[in-house]
């Protein structure tokens, strides 16, 4: 997590994996999330923390923390990188790279070529 002292994590089995969060000072571990969170490719929280997004091959699921509402975003996606300002999420596609509005969920194409991990980088001066 952004404050150093905890680190969330996903826990559980393959079938049912559930979200967690660890104490690194003490240790603790508890779950958070209510049900399984359906983790397949990537997992990534905002800067802020306060949300995490998640892909498989049924889509692109967001979800504030703790025990928010899971929403789906996208039908499909692989890699994702959240913006600096948590407003929008990077995504590949099989269509290309794409940058996704989380607000109201608008889809715009970066780029036709998707070969890796894409990442924001916060405005230079």
């Amino acid at each position: 997590m952004p404050d150093g002292k905890r680190i969330l994590f996903l826990c559980g089995s393959y079938s049912a994996y559930g979200l967690c969060l660890a104490d690194v000072k003490n240790g603790g571990v508890r779950k958070i999330s209510p049900r399984r969170v359906p983790v397949g490719y990537a997992f990534e929280l905002t800067a802020d923390g306060r949300t995490v997004a998640f892909t498989n091959d049924k889509g692109v699921y967001v979800m504030s923390l703790p025990r928010g509402q899971l929403r789906n975003i996208t039908k499909s996606g692989y890699h994702l990188s959240w913006s600096p300002d948590g407003k929008w999420i990077l995504v590949g596609l099989k269509s290309g790279l794409h940058a996704i509005r989380i607000s109201d969920a608008l889809v715009t194409r970066v780029s036709p070529h998707v070969d890796d991990q894409a990442a924001w980088r916060p405005h230079a001066p």
